[in-house]
């Protein structure tokens, strides 16, 4: 009984709205958000969390979580997509026929449903005052594509588009106190078996 009350607190915990076992995906020194965590937001939406101008973003829409986060401007996502596709000097309108890239970015970054592999999402920057500008790359059968020069109508939602956000990347380092105490564990543990 109490492991089927373990394995259904489990399956709740999983199904919850807005968890996300979507991994970032780390380039250089920056963490990138999966686009598919923000899926149906417009431009306005995370506008009101996060400052145009600066990207930096605080605070949920519905059950996302945007804190910490930096809403991405167009020139940045371009970078993403020259590191991933060894392009260099940014990345406009990006279409060759069976490329390598599209489907390796694929593996890193997950599709938005639909009938083929894209990743779209919103840029921070504004095209005109009701317009703003939005990013995606996309794996067609026979035309793969990296684009970022989408110009659309602020208030549009759709299941496809999401929006680019990124933080520094996180890096581990253990606390001096957690490494005294391994430290001491250790030397105990050899003492203690040298004495026997």
């Amino acid at each position: 009984m109490k492991n089927l009350f373990s394995n259904l607190t489990l399956v709740l915990l999983l199904a919850a709205p807005g968890f996300s076992l979507a991994t970032p995906v780390t380039v250089g020194d920056l963490e990138w958000r999966q686009v598919t965590d923000t899926l149906g937001f417009s431009w306005n939406d995370f506008a009101s969390v996060c400052d145009p101008d600066s990207g930096a973003c605080s605070g949920n829409l519905g059950e996302v979580s945007f804190d910490g986060w930096t809403w991405a401007g167009i020139y940045e996502i371009g970078d993403l997509f020259s590191t991933l596709f060894g392009h260099p000097g940014g990345i406009s309108n990006l279409q060759f026929p069976y490329s390598e890239w599209a489907p390796a970015f694929f593996e890193l970054f997950d599709p938005a449903p639909g009938q083929y592999p894209v990743a779209w999402g919103w840029s921070r920057d504004e095209a005109t005052a009701t317009r703003g500008r939005a990013a995606r790359v996309v794996d067609f059968p026979y035309m793969d594509q990296a684009f970022t020069g989408d110009n659309i109508d602020k208030d549009i939602t759709n299941y496809q588009i999401g929006g680019w956000f990124h933080r520094s990347a996180r890096v581990l380092v253990p606390e001096p106190g957690v490494v005294l105490l391994l430290g001491a564990g250790l030397i105990g543990l050899g003492i203690t078996r040298r004495s026997r």
